[in-house]
């Protein structure tokens, strides 16, 4: 295939890598090839990671999601992170009640909220708390239903009723919903007051982008920007999922990565990869797929995973997740032809080798060091 090279000054030949991975996976699946791989000639570190990132140890960092929900989360675990850990570094360590009383409050980091505008920025963040209200309204019993199935019109015709509502964005699979269900649920009681608090903490005290510690958007609003430290959260859509691509008479099969042959979702993987001039922390689903393409043909299907078809506690039949790659020797060997060499091939050929640094979970971890090590294509 004749491919054109596009090079960047913003990042160098790792981060590079993990766009390229990206790239390969829309040539090799139902989506249209894209037609070029991109060359690195930033000036580095370049490191992409695994493990997150915090301001104590990087710096400014800028966090990137696909949604405003997941970001409201990260922020309220940062903020109570942040609680009683820091202190005034000038009073004396002396314990006693004068000193005590005498020390600051805990120092909070100082958030930036990327975008502008009434469908950005500030706009969009007090229509994501107004809809976490309504939702929790309901779960608390106060919301005028009226109310609720003019503003939420997926519910129309329908109990508005906390748990009916629930079942009907799950089996509709009303994924613009699902977050805030899941903020109520992990929350509960108190969500009236992490909302207030992420309200007076980041909304309301943001700051511009040069005096922040930490930047917060979205994917869609961060394109065209850069920063050197970036973590991208895993909101976004699975990568790991193949599938046998249907042959044409008198030719063999052929493995491809499953994926709709519409849509903007690779896209936008792509640009929250390729923001980082330094550093890019990669969320697990990413770390997945490189795992998975770098361990083949010896790829050890995780435990939960390997439990398809055995009845759960409940009594129920586990479901395995659509796409999730095979394990057999005969279809193993296939992948490894059709995608894994052709991939590690390319990271050699454009990028000189692709590293991601960082400690794997246990659980992830083969019998030996080459499935999700530190080092792995040299």
């Amino acid at each position: 295939i004749d491919r054109q090279l596009t090079h960047s000054f913003r990042f160098d030949s790792n981060v590079a890598a993990a766009a390229n991975t990206l790239l390969f996976y829309k040539e090799n699946s139902p989506q249209p090839e894209p037609g070029y791989r991109v060359t690195g000639r930033g000036r580095g570190p370049g490191i992409v990671t695994r493990e997150p990132l915090t301001v104590n140890e990087h710096g400014k960092i800028t966090v990137l999601a696909f949604a405003n929900m997941s970001l409201f989360v990260f922020a309220i675990g940062l903020l109570g992170e942040s609680n009683g850990e820091e202190s005034d570094p000038t009073t004396t360590t002396t314990t006693t009640s004068a000193t005590v009383s005498a020390s600051k409050p805990p120092l909070l980091p100082k958030f930036a909220l990327l975008g502008k505008g009434d469908m950005s920025g500030s706009g969009r963040w007090k229509s994501t708390l107004k809809m976490i209200t309504d939702f929790y309204d309901l779960f608390n019993k106060a919301i005028n239903t009226s109310y609720f199935e003019k503003k939420y019109k997926e519910f129309k015709d329908q109990e508005i009723e906390w748990h009916k509502v629930v079942s009907t964005v799950e089996k509709r699979e009303l994924n613009k919903y699902a977050p805030v269900v899941s903020i109520i649920q992990k929350y509960k009681g108190e969500t009236h007051a992490v909302v207030e608090r992420f309200r007076c903490e980041v909304l309301e005290k943001a700051v511009d982008e040069e005096q922040a510690d930490v930047v917060l958007g979205t994917v869609h609003a961060a394109k065209g920007c850069e920063w050197d430290n970036v973590m991208l959260l895993d909101d976004c859509e699975e990568l790991l999922q193949v599938q046998c691509k249907k042959s044409e008479e008198g030719k063999p099969q052929r493995w491809e990565f499953m994926c709709k042959p519409y849509g903007d979702h690779l896209n936008l993987w792509y640009v929250g990869l390729t923001r980082a001039k330094k550093i890019m922390s990669v969320p697990p689903k990413f770390c997945e797929l490189f795992d998975f393409l770098n361990s083949l043909p010896n790829y050890k299907k995780k435990e939960k995973e390997a439990t398809e078809g055995k009845e759960g506690k409940e009594g129920k039949k586990e479901e395995k997740r659509g796409g999730a790659p095979p394990t057999d020797a005969t279809s193993l060997a296939a992948l490894n032809a059709h995608l894994a060499e052709p991939w590690r091939a390319e990271m050699k050929e454009y990028n000189g080798g692709f590293t991601i640094v960082g400690k794997i979970a246990d659980d992830k971890k083969g019998d030996d060091d080459s499935y999700g090590g530190m080092e792995l294509l040299e």
